[in-house]
C-alpha cells in the first residue's frame, strides 16, 4: 500500500505541477504526458509484480523527482520568456513610461491580459505576449493593443495563422483603411479599436468564404491596392468585394491589388481625361455635381 500511495503521489504532484505550466506552453503539457507515459509504466509493473512493489516504489519515486527537476527546467525558461516578451512590449509601447511611478502596475496589466487571452485560445502566454510586443513595434498604445489581443487571436485561429502573422495582417489592414481613428482623424478607443478589428475579420472571413481567395492573397491585395483606395474614398468592404471579383475571374493576390490601385489612379488624377472620357462616353460619370468622386461600386 505504501508504494502505490508513493506511485499516486508523484501523479497527483506532476499533475499539479504541469497544470499552470500548460497554460504557459504547450511543452508544459508535453512534459506532463511524458512524465505520466513512464509512470504509468511503473505501475503496471507494480501491479504485476507484487513481490517487487517495493523496488519499483523506489524507483518510481525518484523517476518522480528527477522528472520534475527537469520540469522545472522547462518552466523556468517560460517564466523567463514570457516575462521578457513583456518587459519587451512595456518598453516599446510609446504611452507608458518606464521611469513612471506606475509604469510595474502597467507591465502587471500587459502581463494579464496576455495570460487571460492564452487561457482561452490555442496560443500560449509567451505566444500572446509576443503578440503585445509586435503590436507596440507597429506603434499601437497600450490600451490599443490590449483590446486587440484577443479577436487578433481569434482572427489567427479562424485563418489558420501563427499569431505573429495574424497580428501583421491585422495591424496593416486596421492602418490601411485607417480604421484607427474616427471620423475627426483622432485615435479609437480601446471599444472602437476592437470593433474595427472585428470588422476586419467579418469582412474578411465573409470575402474568403465567398470567393476564391484566402486571407493571405487578401492581404497581398491589401498591401498594393488598400492605400490608394482609401485615399480616393473607398472603404474596405467595397475594396473585398472587388478582391472577390477579380479573384474569381483568375486575379488574386497582388496582382489584384495592383489593378485596383492603378483603376482607382486612373480614373481619379488629373492625367485621366482619356478614362474619365470613355466612361462619359457610356453614360457613366466618376464624379458627382460637386467635383468628388462617386462610390467604386456605383461608378
Amino acid at each position: 500500500m505504501a508504494t502505490r500511495y508513493a506511485v499516486e503521489t508523484v501523479f497527483k504532484l506532476i499533475d499539479e505541477f504541469t497544470a499552470p505550466l500548460a497554460k504557459l506552453s504547450a511543452q508544459g503539457k508535453g512534459v506532463g504526458d511524458f512524465l505520466k507515459n513512464d509512470l504509468a509504466k511503473a505501475e503496471q509493473t507494480l501491479n504485476a509484480v507484487p513481490g517487487k512493489m517495493l523496488e519499483v516504489g523506489k524507483t518510481a519515486l525518484k523517476m518522480g523527482a528527477g522528472a520534475v527537476t527537469a520540469g522545472l527546467g522547462v518552466a523556468t525558461k517560460q517564466y523567463i520568456d514570457f516575462d521578457n516578451a513583456i518587459t519587451a512590449a512595456g518598453a516599446k509601447f510609446k504611452d507608458l513610461d518606464v521611469t513612471s511611478a506606475d509604469y510595474q502596475s502597467h507591465l502587471a496589466e500587459l502581463g494579464t491580459k496576455a495570460r487571460e487571452v492564452a487561457a482561452v485560445t490555442q496560443f500560449n502566454a509567451v505566444d500572446t505576449a509576443g503578440a503585445l510586443d509586435k503590436m507596440a513595434m507597429a506603434g499601437l498604445g497600450a490600451g490599443q493593443s490590449m483590446a486587440l489581443l484577443s479577436g487578433t487571436a481569434d482572427l489567427a485561429t479562424t485563418t489558420g495563422l501563427d499569431l505573429t502573422s495574424a497580428v501583421d495582417m491585422a495591424t496593416d489592414a486596421l492602418g490601411a483603411f485607417n480604421l484607427m481613428k474616427d471620423e475627426f482623424g483622432q485615435p479609437l478607443d480601446e471599444a472602437g479599436v476592437a470593433a474595427s478589428l472585428q470588422r476586419v475579420s467579418d469582412v474578411v472571413a465573409k470575402t474568403t468564404n465567398m470567393a476564391n481567395t484566402d486571407m493571405n492573397m487578401w492581404f497581398e491585395a491589401v498591401k498594393k491596392g488598400a492605400p490608394a483606395f482609401t485615399v480616393l474614398g473607398g472603404n474596405i468592404e467595397d475594396f473585398s468585394a472587388m478582391v472577390g471579383v477579380l479573384a474569381n475571374s483568375g486575379l488574386k493576390g497582388s496582382e489584384a491589388g495592383t489593378a485596383i490601385r492603378n483603376m482607382m489612379l486612373n480614373i481619379s488624377a488629373p492625367i485621366s481625361d482619356r478614362a474619365c472620357g470613355a466612361l462619359e462616353r457610356l453614360g457613366i460619370s466618376a464624379f458627382d455635381a460637386a467635383g468628388n468622386m462617386r462610390p467604386i461600386l456605383e461608378i
